[in-house]
């Protein structure tokens, strides 16, 4: 670097590079030296640092240093939050075309919205692998994504929390999800690579839905692609398989338990609006 004399912009660039990198190795005194080097390197300059912030995030994220990533990734929220003019509350409540109204502002461009998507997305990783599910942090990325067309991470996010919902048994909420925004997502994006494991996922959660004859239906609609799967989609569809067999002779949660957690959730949220997801489509009646 010293020889090419590289600008401050570039090494630090080169340093969070190097520093994800260090993570990925699990060398978490180099990511504390490289971060240490880029607190001393930082312009003031607040978009910088919440850079920053978020690589640094990611990093301990990666190292599975979880609380000091959580502290770090909620900090970046907040403050793009406060880029954007809005506040989380006011995502909550927005229909797509009003939030797209609200934060298409001169001084806010594709890369605040992008990086406004991201942290949320990796606030909810953070959280999940604590145990906990941050179902608005994915919700509210999902719609950030879908104002600057990144589908191939509204899928991922749309898919992720379909499955925070399966995990606290609110299987009509996952059913939603992948009906109303991911699948109509895949098919207009014409997403060849995605329809195997949505329409897989989908069919599951049909199945946790007491709708097991028509997961079966789904299930065997993508039969005809299997010679084209890899050992991986292969893997992946035999297993949703025994999953929606399962379901027809020992069910995972009974409709019983279903209602009784939909109750539970319902009173926990009585307080909140009721989010709104990003609208990507109408509903359609077929498909992780």
């Amino acid at each position: 670097m010293g020889k090419y004399q590289l600008g401050n912009e570039e090494r630090l660039s080169f340093i969070m590079k190097r520093m994800n990198f260090q993570a990925e190795q699990g060398d978490q005194h180099a990511v504390e030296r490289s971060i240490d080097a880029m607190r001393v390197m930082l312009p003031d300059k607040p978009k910088h640092h919440r850079i920053f912030r978020y690589n640094a995030a990611c990093a301990l994220f990666r190292l599975k240093k979880l609380d000091m990533a959580e502290r770090e990734v909620r900090q970046v929220v907040a403050k793009n939050y406060e880029v954007l003019g809005i506040t989380p509350k006011q995502v909550l409540g927005l229909k797509q075309h009003e939030l797209s109204a609200l934060v298409h502002q001169p001084d806010i461009d594709y890369h605040d919205l992008k990086h406004t998507a991201d942290a949320l997305e990796l606030l909810a990783m953070v959280t999940k692998a604590q145990g906990r599910t941050e179902m608005f942090a994915r919700i509210h990325a999902m719609k950030f994504y879908s104002l600057v067309d990144a589908v191939d991470s509204l899928v991922r996010v749309g898919q992720d929390l379909a499955d925070d919902f399966v995990f606290v048994h609110d299987f009509d909420g996952a059913r939603e999800v992948l009906e109303q925004h991911v699948l109509p997502t895949v098919i207009r994006a014409n997403m060849l690579d995605r329809v195997v494991g949505v329409r897989s996922q989908y069919a599951v959660v049909l199945a946790y839905c007491g709708d097991v004859d028509a997961a079966e239906r789904e299930m065997a609609r993508l039969e005809p692609y299997a010679p084209g799967f890899t050992a991986q989609q292969a893997e992946e569809f035999a297993n949703q398989k025994a999953l929606i067999a399962q379901q027809r002779v020992k069910p995972f949660v009974s409709r019983q338990q279903a209602l009784a957690m939909r109750r539970i959730l319902a009173a926990q949220a009585a307080s909140q609006s009721k989010p709104s997801l990003p609208e990507t489509g109408k509903k359609v009646g077929l498909s992780k």
